[in-house]
């Protein structure tokens, strides 16, 4: 799973207000509202452009940008003198925070300029001023919100850049930009002021008697201070990564925000649950160990997110009638579930612990939602993670034999062959499951035994419809990459099957061959060898000298067989967002 693939960004933009009367009495009686007046208080932030003769286009220069900061150097300064003076008569500054409002808004012209290396230029000249760091500090601590929310704007459109991935050299350049500003902004006050703006804006929206309008304006705001978080994320600077995920505040809230009720999900919820789920997959790219540090060990994480999917009963029946914002917060969520219980054991824990398990085979045994369906066995893929070169893990290990006295799991799961086996999506996670039970159950458990017997019962029910999946997709005119991936799942499950009844019970063995049309010749010896002699890697990477089959073996499977385990070794060799 490419982070890139999780979320499109998105721009923002406020729409302008109908800026047509500057009359100076309008001026006043339309002011903004400040702290500690009160709520009915008329608000104002624009005013119509100078309606004068028609001015020449901006050249976007390093002479505008240093006019432009000494302007808003200047108006920054006049505004706070002013406010300081007569801060109880609004009327007497009213002119300098038009004014300061301009000036930020002059900045815009940053995000204009299409020659990339003159705007890495006046970036790195933006970034290195003084009075950006003054700027900076406008978001949090000025009295008028909106004063705020204008540099907050100037913010989201130096950060939310378009890419071009048609362009190699465009590309490169803006990684640079990137680079520049991720760096100026860990190293700033910037995640700090906009956490405590953000906060700002979810008071005053709260704040039952503002005008309707206002709060719609406020509610815009807040999706383009969460859109900024996200591209902030989107950055992958680890520093300023390590910022967000630290900062107690922020991280309390968005886990919170995880239990809203399905029925009130907006926009906004959607952005928080993005927010959240991008940053944990960015954060485990590095190390999990902080995802389990930071969040894992002070908060509910794992039990807001199984409230959230224990919501979904409800909502057997409507699923498709959801909104889009309502199926990406879900969607986002379950990410951030799966990435959670496929990193770190701590979270498996709290999965047990939270009954996690029982709530899944809950809804697996009592819903044919394919959605529902596709959701519960790619969380249980991930807590039982099947890669073929990691050690056997207790947890994991805990967790099957659960899975299978404790919750009957194999008869739900293996039916699911029969009603979705055209859902690659539903197959590949399911696959993963039964190669993981393949894995981690001895030789000679009952367990084992058991899942076995699922193959072979009904002469060979199972193992006949897996076969002849893995036949349908190879006899494609046309394979995709992903049904390339769920055939040789089926062939290292066919591998495993094979194995174990050659220890177990030769005649079943004997049987299978014929019922899969194996060939008869094929050598009780063959298939004793143990699976590991398969996958044992040199330093290089690739795979070791291995015994060669005798001519007398289905070479086609013996083929597949090998390439399954290259590739799903070199799959468990990638990051998580890869194969998840």
């Amino acid at each position: 799973m490419n982070t890139d693939s999780l979320f499109n960004s998105k721009k923002h933009k406020i729409k302008d207000v109908d800026d047509s009367d500057n009359d100076a009495e309008d001026v006043q009686r339309k002011f903004v509202r400040m702290q500690g007046e009160p709520v009915g208080e008329v608000r104002i932030l624009k005013y119509i452009e100078d309606l004068g003769p028609e001015q020449k286009d901006e050249v976007y220069d390093s002479s505008w940008l240093n006019k432009t900061l000494n302007r808003l150097n200047k108006a920054i300064v006049k505004n706070s003198e002013l406010r300081s003076k007569h801060g109880s008569n609004p009327s007497n500054f009213v002119e300098s925070e038009f004014e300061l409002n301009q000036s930020i808004k002059n900045l815009s012209g940053l995000s204009l300029i299409d020659d990339l290396a003159k705007k890495q230029e006046l970036l790195n000249f933006f970034y290195q001023n003084m009075v950006t760091l003054d700027l900076i500090s406008l978001i949090d601590n000025h009295p008028n919100l909106d004063i705020s929310s204008q540099v907050v704007r100037i913010f989201n459109d130096i950060i939310d850049e378009e890419d071009d991935e048609d362009d190699k050299e465009f590309e490169d350049q803006n990684e640079e930009i990137r680079l520049g500003l991720a760096n100026f902004l860990s190293n700033s006050r910037f995640v700090e002021s906009l956490t405590k703006y953000f906060f700002n804006l979810q008071k005053t929206i709260s704040d039952p008697t503002i005008l309707q309008s206002y709060k719609a304006e406020l509610l815009e705001c807040l999706s383009i201070c969460l859109n900024i978080f996200i591209n902030l994320v989107n950055l992958g600077n680890l520093k300023l990564n390590e910022i967000l995920i630290k900062n107690g505040k922020l991280m309390e809230f968005l886990i919170s925000q995880i239990k809203v009720e399905i029925n009130s999900i907006d926009v906004n919820s959607q952005y928080i649950a993005e927010f959240l789920s991008n940053l944990l997959i960015k954060i485990s790219e590095v190390s999990f160990k902080i995802i389990e540090t930071e969040i894992l060990f002070k908060y509910n994480i794992v039990e807001n997110l199984l409230i959230m999917v224990s919501k979904l009963l409800k909502f057997d029946t409507e699923i498709d009638n959801f909104k889009d914002e309502q199926k990406e917060f879900l969607e986002n969520n379950i990410d951030s579930l799966c990435l959670l219980l496929n990193i770190s054991n701590v979270s498996k824990k709290h999965f047990q612990v939270n009954e996690g398990l029982e709530l899944i085979f809950l809804i697996l045994n009592k819903t044919n939602n394919k959605y529902f369906i596709g959701i519960c066995v790619k969380i249980l893929s991930n807590l039982i993670k099947f890669t073929l070169t990691d050690e056997p893990d207790d947890i994991v290990y805990a967790i099957i034999l659960q899975m299978i006295n404790g919750n009957g799991c194999l008869k739900p799961l293996f039916k699911l062959y029969k009603s979705y086996n055209d859902d690659e999506e539903i197959l590949k996670n399911l696959n993963n499951i039964i190669l993981s039970f393949s894995k981690n159950l001895s030789m000679d458990s009952n367990e084992r035994i058991r899942l076995v017997n699922k193959f072979v019962d009904k002469n060979f029910y199972y193992a006949k419809k897996i076969l002849s999946l893995r036949s349908s997709l190879k006899n494609k005119s046309k394979i995709r990459e992903s049904q390339i991936y769920i055939i040789n799942q089926i062939t290292l499950i066919l591998a495993w099957l094979c194995a174990i009844l050659v220890d177990y019970d030769y005649e079943l063995f004997k049987q299978l061959k014929n019922r899969l049309n194996l060939k008869e010749d094929l050598k009780l010896d063959d298939y004793r060898l143990k699976i590991e002699q398969f996958i044992e890697f040199s330093d290089s990477g690739t795979i070791a000298q291995h015994p060669k089959p005798p001519s007398t073996i289905d070479e086609l499977f013996f083929k597949d067989y090998i390439e399954t385990l290259k590739i799903l070794q070199e799959l468990s060799r990638t990051n998580y967002q890869e194969i998840a």
